[in-house]
C-alpha cells in the first residue's frame, strides 16, 4: 500500500515551514501508520484530524470510527514524542506505551533519551508494530 505524501496533508505557509526541518518525521509517521486506513481511519473530516506543526509540538492525527490515533513530538520545547488511542466520547487519552505492555507484555519501547533522530524513528516504527497486532483489541 503507498503511503500518504506529507505535502498533500499540510496548508498554509506557517505549516508548511515546518516541513524541512520536521517533516521527515511527520513522513514517517505516516508510512509506518499506513495500515490504520485499512481500518476506516482518516487524516481528514475534522480540525483534529491530520499533520499539524505548532512551536509547542507537532501531531499527526487518525481519526477512526470509535477512536483515534495520535502520534506528538516536541523537538524543541519539551524534547519528547509520545503516542495515545483516544476515547471518543468522553475524550479520554490513553498512552499507546500502556496498551502495548498490557496486550504484548515481551516487548520493551526503545530509549526516548537523547531524543535524537534513532530515538525517534524507534518509537514510531515500535508504536506502529505494536499497535498494528493489537488493533483488532483496543481500536
Amino acid at each position: 500500500m503507498t503511503s500518504d505524501r506529507v505535502g498533500d496533508h499540510v496548508n498554509g505557509w506557517v505549516q508548511r515551514s515546518y516541513l524541512k526541518h520536521d517533516g521527515w518525521w511527520a513522513q514517517l509517521v505516516l508510512d509506518e501508520f499506513s495500515f490504520l486506513r485499512d481500518l476506516g481511519f482518516s487524516l481528514t473530516g475534522s480540525k483534529w484530524a491530520g499533520i499539524h506543526f505548532h512551536q509547542r509540538g507537532h501531531y499527526v492525527a487518525f481519526v477512526g470510527p470509535r477512536r483515534d490515533v495520535s502520534i506528538e513530538y516536541d523537538p524543541w520545547d519539551t524534547k519528547t514524542i509520545d503516542a495515545h488511542v483516544v476515547e471518543h466520547d468522553p475524550p479520554k487519552f490513553i498512552r499507546l506505551d500502556g496498551l502495548i505492555a498490557q496486550h504484548l507484555r515481551e516487548t520493551q519501547p526503545p530509549r526516548r533519551t537523547p531524543l535524537d533522530r534513532a530515538a525517534v524513528e524507534a518509537n514510531v516504527r515500535w508504536w506502529a508494530d505494536g499497535l498494528r497486532r493489537i488493533a483488532g483489541e483496543v481500536l
